[in-house]
């Protein structure tokens, strides 16, 4: 596997484990909880649509989709294929 496959894996995994922590430790509807979980879909839609070819693997994907949530990934794919 690559680097930066390695790298995504880390990333989810860390993602995954605070989730887990943030779920026992925080009050469920938190911001820390809610940007985790944003954090953590961000990665999986970054990952699907490198799967698919729709987009690359890079920083600047995984934060636009952070921040923007479903509609900013959305438009980042039609960014991508246009």
């Amino acid at each position: 596997m690559e680097r930066e496959q390695w790298l995504i894996l880390l990333l989810t995994g860390l993602g995954l484990g605070l989730m887990l922590c943030f779920s026992l430790k925080a009050r469920p509807q938190s911001s820390l909880t809610r940007w985790t979980g944003r954090i953590f879909w961000a990665i999986v839609f970054m990952e699907g649509a490198a799967c698919l070819g729709i987009t690359g693997r890079n920083l600047w994907t995984l934060a636009a989709a952070a921040l923007l949530g479903w509609p900013g990934a959305g438009a980042i794919a039609v960014l991508s294929l246009v």
